[in-house]
């Protein structure tokens, strides 16, 4: 599937926004184990997810570049 340079900053900035939304959660006392590990788990896909996104970007911008630019 092919996105355009557009798409693909919209889906960096709705990956980092989820994961910094997991890291939140993660500090919480308040999780069971099963949703500590589901957490962690998505995360780990999003970073993963997320760092396929920026190696599709043309000229690879930091993600400094990317916030700047949307």
């Amino acid at each position: 599937m092919k996105f355009s340079t557009r798409e693909l900053y919209f889906l960096i900035e709705a990956c980092e926004y989820r994961i910094q939304s997991s890291e939140k959660a993660l500090e919480s006392n308040e999780l069971t184990d099963d949703e500590y590990s589901d957490i962690v788990n998505d995360k780990g896909m999003l970073e993963i997810l997320l760092s396929s996104l920026k190696k599709a970007l043309p000229n690879k911008p930091t993600v400094e570049c990317i916030s700047q630019q949307l």
